[in-house]
């Protein structure tokens, strides 16, 4: 008994993946994607940089234009640049921000399909943006702010390490976990115990192969049901609520970008957490 007990703790440990963030800001990041040799905005992308600028006055906005791989450096740093600045004159008729301006070319071309390369980012820092949308957010009652009013204060700040809770998947577009996930979950929550004293942000994300472009989408919605769910185990676990929090992050930064396999798929739909040190 003694050696299977040692066993499943090595086990636990092996599948718990601990990595270390550099200190870095926060953003919300739009992406709007261009036609072959274009920078001219598209109807159904500036509907969507008009939503995004929704809220008042932001200090600041980077934009940052791309290509794809096809044609000379030269010419796709000029495709790029004319791709931002075409955004960039769009936008400043929609806000006063300060815009920050540049081009990369055809570096960090995204694997797949070339036209997800030919795009523009348009970033904003979430400390300046995040709070009014919280506010709208609340009184639409999101989970996010109706339940856990610490995580603005939380995602403020910068985690010290992140803790990837790997093969802790969850049933397809449910907040369900599978059931093998169900009989890990409590060796992971016992791993976590050492962190009880910090603050922890729990993370949920979910697998989309295009864009979320809305708090409201029920995929968005989805993700925070899978951060909520995790939450209420460390909850009951004993965990201190005013140290814990809860968000939704959509399917932002997916592990698998172009998923091909369902297993693929499936580790796009995961909760990460934030640990915040003392």
């Amino acid at each position: 008994m003694r050696s299977i007990a040692y066993s499943l703790v090595l086990f636990f440990v092996a599948h718990l993946v601990v990595y270390p963030v550099k200190a870095q800001s926060h953003y919300d990041t739009l992406v709007l994607h261009f036609a072959f040799n274009s920078a001219e905005l598209r109807p159904s992308e500036t509907d969507r940089l008009i939503h995004f600028l929704h809220t008042p006055v932001m200090d600041t906005l980077f934009i940052i234009g791309y290509t794809d791989t096809t044609g000379t450096v030269t010419y796709n740093n000029r495709l790029s640049r004319l791709r931002a600045k075409m955004t960039a004159r769009y936008i400043q008729g929609l806000t006063p921000s300060r815009l920050s301006v540049s081009a990369k070319g055809k570096l960090d071309p995204i694997p797949g399909d070339d036209s997800l390369s030919r795009r523009v980012l348009v970033i904003a820092p979430v400390k300046e943006v995040g709070r009014q949308r919280d506010a709208a957010i609340a009184a639409d009652r999101h989970p996010v702010a109706a339940s856990n009013p610490h995580s603005d204060t939380i995602s403020d700040l910068h985690p010290d390490t992140v803790i990837s809770l790997s093969d802790i998947n969850f049933d397809e577009d449910t907040p369900n976990l599978t059931a093998a996930s169900r009989l890990m979950l409590p060796g992971y929550i016992q791993r976590l115990r050492r962190y009880k004293g910090d603050s922890l942000e729990v993370d949920g994300y979910c697998n989309s192969l295009t864009p979320i472009t809305s708090t409201k989408d029920p995929l968005f919605q989805l993700s925070i049901k899978r951060a909520k769910l995790i939450y209420d185990f460390l909850i009951e676990d004993g965990f201190d609520p005013a140290r814990l929090s809860y968000k939704g992050m959509g399917n932002t930064s997916p592990r698998n970008p172009h998923p091909v396999t369902s297993e693929e798929a499936r580790a796009n739909m995961r909760v990460e957490i934030r640990i915040f040190r003392k």
